[in-house]
């Protein structure tokens, strides 16, 4: 947010879009997402919402639709730089389509190259799971492209001056015991001195409940579960790391290590935290 802000001080044009908010019928096929996308664009940007019925052909791939309504409508009456910004992106990873998604915008990326006018649009993307989980074609990816800004874990002494901030709900003598569980990891810290901060479970209970899907971590847990399910070179490649610190599969273990779950390299390594090391032991 506060580099979209930037943008409109510099005097872009910023379209600004929360995927978290797009309803699930949205999501259901690319010409939906798509069209939903190319609305917001048109919408936010303050112009002729008939122009996006003119651009939609049938004819066409959803695609094709939306490119030729940015190169033939939406660039063209901007002259000020435009900023797509979309937030939760990591809830594309849910659809069928979200490959061909990341795909077209490398397209868009990759058309700056060779024509002003898309020079003009500059992305930005706010995720919080690495896409290397399921972009497994580069050359198609977004995301090792352009800027990549990554948050690192929170040593001890800022997890310290965070649960201050939540009014101490972890004593002193637990946050090494805390810092064992999570390695600071940034959500997951935050989301545990949250959870005790609101009393929804205090501090033995957190531990015990942690490492199962009950617990407060249950949701981001089972996401890693699911975007696992159906990669087992993955699969095995973590079954190793948990039960051996060792993993044989460099490629495996590097998308893993992207993915942060893992940390080290591939001839000693071990998860990144052992919240994931203890759950992942009963579920490989």
């Amino acid at each position: 947010m506060r580099g979209v802000q930037h943008a409109r001080q510099r005097g872009a044009r910023v379209v600004n879009v929360d995927l978290q908010r797009v309803d699930r019928d949205h999501l259901k096929t690319p010409d939906r997402f798509l069209r939903y996308l190319a609305e917001c664009i048109v919408r936010r940007l303050r112009l002729d919402m008939d122009e996006v019925d003119r651009s939609w052909h049938d004819s066409l791939g959803p695609q094709d639709n939306i490119t030729y309504l940015m190169e033939d409508y939406v660039l063209p009456e901007s002259e000020a730089p435009i900023v797509l910004a979309m937030d939760e992106v990591d809830r594309l990873l849910g659809t069928a389509f979200h490959s061909d998604f990341f795909a077209l915008v490398r397209s868009w990326y990759n058309s700056a190259a060779y024509d002003e006018q898309w020079a003009r649009l500059n992305m930005v993307m706010a995720i919080s799971t690495e896409p290397f989980l399921l972009v497994t074609d580069l050359n198609q990816s977004p995301f090792n492209v352009g800027l990549s800004l990554y948050l690192a874990d929170f040593s001890l002494e800022q997890v310290q001056d965070l649960s201050r901030r939540h009014g101490s709900p972890v004593a002193e003598g637990d946050l090494t015991e805390l810092m064992g569980l999570l390695a600071g990891h940034p959500y997951l810290t935050r989301k545990a001195l949250y959870t005790l901060a609101t009393g929804e479970l205090a501090w033995p209970d957190l531990i015990r409940v942690a490492p199962t899907d009950q617990g407060p971590f249950g949701d981001h847990l089972r996401r890693y579960g699911w975007l696992l399910r159906d990669q087992p070179e993955l699969r095995e490649a973590l079954r190793q790391v948990v039960r051996q610190n060792r993993c044989e599969d460099d490629m495996a273990f590097y998308r893993l290590l992207r993915a942060g779950l893992v940390k080290g390299s591939g001839d000693v390594c071990r998860c990144r935290c052992g919240l994931y090391r203890m759950y992942f032991k009963d579920k490989l």
